[in-house]
């Protein structure tokens, strides 16, 4: 067994000439029967040697490609999961089919409720009172109205915090 290991690295001449002298050193004369079962089992033993050393390194191998593909799904994971992709994806919204009617794109005063990508940018100044599908504006309301309710809501906030620095503070 110490000269299989070898047998790799000498020539098919130089591992026949070895398996020739030990057999012969086993005591076995060239020619006949015994000496050729001995050769025989020599090669056998090589064979069976290198087949096992083969089946060692393609279960390392195989072990080896398991290992890098359960990194690389861990990895995809890991990467999916942080970017919300693959099966952390959100999933896609409803078609403009399933979501209605398109809301307006124009505020009451003729300015575009939606930039050109199609994000809603809101009014376009103070009182600007704009149609969002969000909220829409209630029935029967004026933009005066609006307005108006606005600024009310505002001179009360203000109100509030004068009277919460300055309780005496008049309104």
């Amino acid at each position: 067994m110490l000269v299989l290991p070898l047998a790799a690295c000498i020539s098919p001449e130089e591992q026949r000439a070895a398996d020739t002298q030990a057999c012969s050193g086993y005591g076995f004369a060239q020619g006949t029967d015994a000496f050729a079962n001995c050769m025989m089992t020599a090669s056998n033993q090589r064979n069976d040697a290198e087949a096992a050393d083969r089946r060692i390194q393609a279960d390392q191998d195989a072990a080896a490609r398991a290992a890098r593909e359960a990194k690389d799904a861990r990895d995809r994971d890991a990467w999916d999961r942080r970017t919300g992709q693959g099966i952390y994806a959100s999933p896609p919204g409803p078609t403009q089919a399933q979501s209605g009617p398109m809301p307006a794109l124009f505020d009451r005063n003729g300015n575009r409720n939606y930039d050109s990508s199609g994000t809603y940018i809101g009014g376009h100044g103070i009182g600007t009172l704009v149609d969002s599908p969000d909220k829409p504006s209630p029935i029967g309301m004026t933009p005066t109205d609006t307005v108006r309710q606005d600024m009310n809501s505002i001179d009360d906030s203000i109100c509030r915090s004068r009277k919460a620095m300055d309780p005496t503070a008049i309104c």
